[in-house]
């Protein structure tokens, strides 16, 4: 023993790897314990350098091929499908329509018939093999067939109820019936029921259309004619502003919808808003409803075009942009141009689009900063 209280061995090893002291109260390392863990680590690190290899390494020529390929062989079927149905049905109604007023009450009812009933069974197979309603929304391809398949159906079930009515001799033309409100009602329900069924572009458009005739024989039968303009204008922007409140929610995709309220309030608007008055008319055949209208559709078109710039500086499609720049030129240039001529008309409604040009870039630039600053990876 020296004189600090350790032992002074001789041992050749232990001079050359002098051990540490160990202070008062500790205990030894576990050297096996601590050489596992050093295997274990170094085996992890071995596993992470093969993943990111294989994820880092570029793929064969074989498999880069074969995707594109394979996406390419996998549309190719549905579109010849398509291409091949479009050429069926048109030689169908083009036969049809030639002799068709020759065929008896019964047999336009069978056609009619079995082609709705062929469509909707269809659909119903194509569902049911894709393994049910859920399976099938999931699959694209089969989705978009059942989707057109319940689209085309439509016309052919309402076609049936119409020849079906006419052979029992009821008359759906005069005016005091109810039977155009049914007959729109009952394919605005089915567009619905498609839209259910497959979700997608084409069921979305069938219901645009069939509510569109449905509010026209709605809004006929109640007012009993859409000849004066402010009904036209003040019906059109209430029900185009709703769709654009409730469409979204419910019909994709989002993109059209929206696309399709837009169009539908300018293009309503317009024609009241570009309207002139004749001032050798009388006051009292109507030219002060026509002014009412023009101007409400012009002050209808300005605040659309700021209400949907505001909602594209939220976050919003570029349809807001692209209808906003729109109804603001057509606003403008209807007010001006009637009130300062052509020329002047053009200028300010120029103007006008400057300026919104540069609001749009202003709230796309916020709309990228605020994405970096959220994505603090970028």
């Amino acid at each position: 023993m020296d004189g600090y209280g350790h032992s002074v061995s001789d041992d050749s090893s232990s001079a050359r790897n002098p051990t540490p002291p160990i202070p008062d109260g500790s205990t030894a390392p576990d050297v096996a314990r601590l050489q596992a863990e050093v295997e274990e680590l170094r085996a992890e690190a071995a596993r992470l350098r093969a993943q990111v290899a294989a994820l880092t390494s570029p793929p064969s020529a074989g498999e880069v091929v074969a995707a594109p390929d394979t996406k390419r062989r996998g549309a190719l079927p549905e579109i010849i499908g398509y291409i091949g149905a479009a050429f069926i049905v048109g030689a169908g109604l083009t036969l049809a329509s030639q002799t068709w007023a020759l065929w008896p009450k019964p047999v336009q009812l069978g056609v009619v018939t079995l082609g709705a009933v062929a469509l909707y069974v269809t659909a119903l197979i194509v569902t049911t093999t894709a393994g049910g309603l859920k399976s099938m929304r999931d699959h694209a391809a089969r989705r978009r067939l059942v989707g057109v398949l319940l689209a085309v159906a439509i016309p052919l079930a309402v076609s049936a109820v119409v020849v079906a009515l006419e052979w029992a001799g009821v008359g759906i033309d005069s005016e005091d019936t109810y039977w155009p409100i049914g007959l729109a009602s009952l394919a605005l329900v089915a567009a619905a029921i498609a839209a259910w069924w497959a979700p997608g572009a084409v069921p979305t458009l069938s219901v645009a259309v069939t509510g569109l005739i449905w509010l026209w024989s709605v809004t006929s039968r109640i007012l009993g004619s859409w000849d004066l303009p402010l009904v036209i204008a003040t019906v059109g922007a209430v029900c185009t502003v709703g769709w654009l409140i409730i469409a979204p929610r419910f019909l994709p995709p989002r993109v059209l919808t929206e696309a399709l309220g837009v169009t539908a309030f300018i293009g309503l608007q317009l024609g009241n808003a570009f309207m002139t008055l004749d001032s050798s008319l009388p006051d009292d055949s109507g030219q002060q409803h026509i002014m009412w209208a023009m101007w409400f559709s012009r002050i209808a078109l300005l605040i659309f075009a700021l209400v949907a710039v505001v909602i594209f500086a939220r976050g919003g499609s570029w349809v807001w942009a692209a209808g906003g720049v729109i109804a603001a030129g057509a606003g403008s240039l209807s007010i001006a141009g009637q009130t300062l001529g052509m020329v002047a008309g053009l200028f300010v409604a120029g103007v006008i689009l400057l300026a919104l040009s540069v609001a749009i870039l202003i709230a796309r630039a916020r709309r990228r900063d605020e994405s970096v600053t959220s994505d603090p990876a970028r």
